[in-house]
């Protein structure tokens, strides 16, 4: 198990996505105990993190457009964010989560909007990020329930989800 995060931490940083596809198409196969071993190397500290940081952000974008592994993958990390611990890992995580746009993650980031955390901002972010809507409902319920300071944030991730840009016309007709 831990052999499989290891051999692919070594290919991390990569110059060349030929010397990493080996690599990410093998992350694909992985089980969840492997992907826990990666995850909660975001704990560590800063000079440990870089590598199991790339290999996680490089995985993401690669199987971004593959539905299934999307999923698959959304559901792999709201896992993660009951035993990454660090502030980093989890916002990390959460970034990759919204990323993702799956509405996989939407119970998990929903939930962080009633906890006392210091990510509820990242969640909500994510959430108006998947913009689905289910993504959508969780952001009202959470801000029914939500005190200051975390109600400003879902409200301004509202307000983003809500947006509509102005319509642009040609300068000469």
């Amino acid at each position: 198990q831990s052999d499989a995060v290891n051999t692919v931490l070594q290919n991390f940083p990569y110059q060349r996505l030929a010397d990493a596809t080996a690599s990410l198409n093998s992350m694909q196969t992985w089980s969840k105990g492997d992907w826990k071993k990666l995850l909660t190397q975001l704990d560590d500290t800063d000079s440990l993190r870089l590598k199991p940081t790339l290999a996680l952000s490089a995985y993401v974008h690669h199987i971004a457009l593959d539905a299934k592994l999307k999923s698959a993958t959304a559901v792999t990390l709201s896992s993660a964010i009951n035993y990454v611990k660090s502030f980093y890992g989890r916002a990390l995580i959460i970034e990759h989560l919204a990323y993702l746009g799956d509405d996989a993650a939407v119970k998990t980031l929903s939930k962080l909007l009633s906890s006392n955390s210091v990510l509820i901002g990242n969640a909500a972010r994510a959430l108006a990020t998947i913009h689905s809507k289910a993504a959508i409902d969780g952001l009202n319920k959470g801000l029914k329930k939500a005190m200051e300071p975390a109600r400003s944030h879902i409200q301004a991730a509202l307000d983003n989800a809500n947006s509509v840009l102005p319509e642009i016309k040609p300068a000469f007709v």
